[in-house]
């Protein structure tokens, strides 16, 4: 409990505007994780869980500082260990926050129906051997049906570069997660 006074500060100069309930919240609930994944594991203690899990909470929005913080642990415990703790813990968690960012970044300037349109189209012209261009000019005109053509160039525009940038830091997952988003941003590197 007293460990939590002291984050509250931390995570304010941290720039994050956190409250008290809310780390208590998520420490209780990456101490339960932790504990689950990790009960049958001898090498590890109870007092460990829970300053692995303070150590993570104090990285409020950091994925990869808490991804960091993380592996740190499981190398410190050996090389049959990090490769147990990845495959039931890490792995799952990195898979659903790209899926959660690959949603954002898609969701932020299209509608569902264009995301729809956008899969659908790149679905039925990646098999055939079209070129990226003619795949990006065809989601175009579809979505400038409902924008106009600025607004669908614009919002195509933006949602091609934040694709990019999230395909660098995750390909093989984008590819696993999307295949057609992953196939039109495969050729843009």
């Amino acid at each position: 409990m007293k460990f939590l006074l002291v984050l509250i500060p931390v995570a304010s100069v941290l720039g994050a505007s956190v409250t008290h309930n809310d780390l208590q919240i998520d420490y209780i609930e990456l101490s339960l994780e932790l504990t689950n994944v990790l009960k049958d594991r001898p090498e590890v203690t109870e007092e460990e869980i829970h300053s692995l899990s303070k150590q993570v909470i104090v990285e409020v929005d950091n994925f990869k500082k808490k991804n960091e913080i993380l592996d740190n642990f499981a190398k410190g415990k050996g090389a049959e260990f990090e490769k147990f703790f990845r495959e039931t813990y890490m792995n799952p968690k990195v898979e659903a926050h790209v899926a959660k960012r690959l949603a954002s970044v898609l969701g932020y300037y299209l509608t569902k129906e264009h995301i729809l349109q956008f899969r659908n189209i790149v679905l039925s012209r990646m098999h055939d051997g079209t070129p990226r261009s003619d795949i990006i000019e065809t989601i175009k005109e579809q979505i400038s049906k409902d924008l106009g053509e600025k607004r669908a160039q614009r919002a195509l525009d933006l949602t091609l570069k934040d694709l990019k940038i999230l395909y660098k830091m995750y390909s093989d997952l984008v590819m696993k997660l999307d295949e057609p988003i992953g196939y039109l941003m495969r050729d843009e590197l």
